[in-house]
């Protein structure tokens, strides 16, 4: 019967289990959990985390369907709103314009 451990950075969750669809949905619960404990990822699709100067890198309006990042600098945020499920849309300091993927 195949098992599936957790791991996550260099480190063993020591969890071990079946492969039965109820114990892998309770594997990915807790793997999750502490994925969430473990890391501190800036999200950026909440306003309250983009300031003007920061380095962000965006998703250009042409290339969302590529899914290519553009890097460059915030000059303006768009966005009125304190979330957006796509990203915040902001403006470079280049001029172009796209909705915030990370946070640099």
């Amino acid at each position: 019967m195949p098992f599936i451990t957790g791991e996550y950075g260099n480190n063993k969750t020591g969890i071990r289990i079946s492969a039965n669809q109820r114990n892998i949905s309770v594997l990915s619960k807790i793997m999750k959990r502490k994925n969430k404990e473990m890391t501190t990822i800036t999200d950026a699709r909440q306003r309250s985390n983009i300031t003007p100067g920061i380095l962000v890198k965006i998703v250009l309006k042409k290339d969302q369907r590529s899914g290519k990042l553009t890097d460059g600098k915030v000059s303006e945020i768009l966005t009125n709103s304190s979330y957006h499920p796509h990203g915040i849309k902001v403006r470079l300091s280049d001029g172009q314009v796209g909705r915030v993927k990370e946070i640099s």
